[in-house]
């Protein structure tokens, strides 16, 4: 008992000791005696331990009470819905600390501090969808496209936002409060009749007005796999409906992707070879694009669809945070990396999908290989057209990291295996050959000879090395160990 007097000798449910400091011994004339710093302890005498224990020291309180006006202009309510009611309290908790440095939780709510001392109290209800919209927005739900209307069906939580006192840096503490909570509950913020995304595009007004567009999935060429069932998962009117409740994505996303690559099934008279050699030439690439390793076509499985989809989330969210490692954004990456694999987390069960070297990374992404892991959202990409997610342009152009996380975040595992399909093995097969061939390529030529070409060879690896694990060519290695052979 004595530790948890210690640790909670004060006020219930607040925690005044660091892990090493709450398991150091008792002093022997009482349990309220302070605590010794685990670097001080040594083979003193007790009494010698609390003549050294520094005295503590008291911090004056600089921050002031916020008016009911300012209470008023700058409170907000937000929106947002968890996979099951009853973890809402969980992702309300866990945002508030990615955004404050201490929170107290009471009957009425939560007390958040910032970093320049501010405070802020959230008050959570649980909401019946729509319905607990403002009554000036309700007004104009029926006017609503049907896309809207799905997404504010799906709320299940509100949460009241008001400032309570002001430190000196409030204003730039308070717009990264209300970032980072936007971010980590993925919500909606409602504030003067209109709900916005956290990032500021209009989901619904009073005036009937909207930025918000859902994204549709790439379709898969007929004559497909598309066409014929598979026993993944059965296709039903659940999973369809689905589809109708996806994260926003930039309207010109499709128009930046080039559709060359498939050109190359256009060309049944030719064998595999040539029409990736032909392909290789119109892009005005005049190497040597033979190569010494030859697939052997009977011996290629391609993975099924789960399998797929976990690895491109769990390659896909890596990335992502590596990415955020690297950007100037003024979200903090860390903040930005566990709200990422919470959410991918609950979509596809994606931390039990890492790999050592991937969860490695993860656990200590200070260490460094932020460029190396940023670069696999081009497996990610790889992937995700192997089940007609999306499409693949010439590699002399990185994949559009906002679109794929759009489209991942806009399904879950069961929706993916559902409707999606493996594309035909030949087609699969023809990228293959294509890329190992450029591969096979950058490999001997010089460096200015591929800048010749416009190439980008770190594409054109992720790429093989995605499809060389999917197709399990030469063998059915585990990801961390795949060698992409040319």
């Amino acid at each position: 008992m004595g530790i948890f007097k210690k640790l909670f000798r004060r006020k219930k449910n607040e925690i005044y000791l660091t892990p090493e400091e709450a398991y150091l011994p008792l002093s022997e004339n009482t349990e309220e005696s302070a605590p010794v710093p685990a670097s001080d302890v040594s083979d003193t005498a007790p009494e010698d331990d609390a003549r050294q224990a520094p005295e503590p020291v008291f911090v004056a309180d600089v921050t002031q009470p916020v008016s009911d006006e300012e209470k008023a202009a700058l409170g907000f309510d937000m929106y947002f819905c968890a996979d099951r009611v009853e973890n809402g309290g969980i992702l309300i908790r866990s945002a508030l600390r990615a955004a404050g440095t201490d929170i107290r939780e009471s009957d009425d709510g939560y007390e958040v501090t910032l970093p320049d001392g501010s405070s802020i109290n959230a008050v959570k209800t649980l909401l019946p969808g729509e319905a607990s919209l403002p009554e000036e927005m309700q007004k104009t739900l029926p006017e609503a496209p049907e896309q809207v209307r799905s997404v504010l069906r799906a709320f299940n939580h509100r949460v009241r936002v008001s400032p309570e006192r002001r430190g000196e840096g409030f204003e730039e503490a308070y717009k990264e409060f209300i970032a980072t909570l936007a971010f980590q509950l993925d919500g909606f913020i409602a504030k003067d009749g209109a709900l916005t995304d956290r990032e500021g595009r209009l989901l619904w007004n009073r005036e009937c007005q909207t930025e918000y567009q859902a994204p549709a999935p790439e379709p898969v060429e007929s004559g497909s796999q598309a066409e014929t069932e598979t026993d993944e998962a059965p296709k039903t009117a659940e999973t369809a409906q689905a589809l109708e409740t996806p994260a926003p994505v930039r309207e010109d996303a499709q128009e930046d992707v080039r559709k060359d690559v498939r050109e190359v099934q256009k060309l049944p008279e030719l064998t595999r070879a040539e029409r990736s050699c032909r392909l290789i030439a119109e892009h005005g690439i005049k190497l040597d694009c033979s190569r010494a390793v030859e697939t052997d076509e009977e011996r290629v499985f391609p993975r099924g669809i789960k399998e797929t989809i976990e690895r491109a989330a769990a390659l896909a969210a890596t990335a992502l945070i590596a990415k955020a490692y690297t950007s100037l954004s003024g979200l903090s990456p860390a903040a930005f990396g566990s709200a990422l694999i919470n959410r991918y987390d609950r979509l596809y069960g994606v931390k039990l999908c890492f790999t050592p070297k991937e969860a490695k990374y993860l656990r200590d992404p200070s260490s460094g290989k932020h460029s190396e892991n940023a670069l696999k959202i081009e497996a990610a990409a790889t992937l995700l057209w192997a089940i007609g997610m999306c499409e693949l342009g010439w590699p002399d152009k990185g994949a559009d990291a906002e679109q794929l996380n759009a489209i991942l975040k806009s399904r879950d595992l069961r929706t993916v295996c559902a409707t999606a399909r493996t594309r035909d093995k030949s087609e699969l097969l023809d990228m293959y050959d294509l890329t190992t061939r450029l591969h096979a390529l950058c490999v001997r030529a010089s460096a200015e000879e591929i800048k010749q070409t416009g190439l980008d060879p770190d594409i054109i690896y992720e790429r093989h090395y995605a499809l060389n694990w999917l197709l399990g060519v030469g063998d059915f290695s585990s990801w961390d160990n795949i060698i992409p052979m040319t």
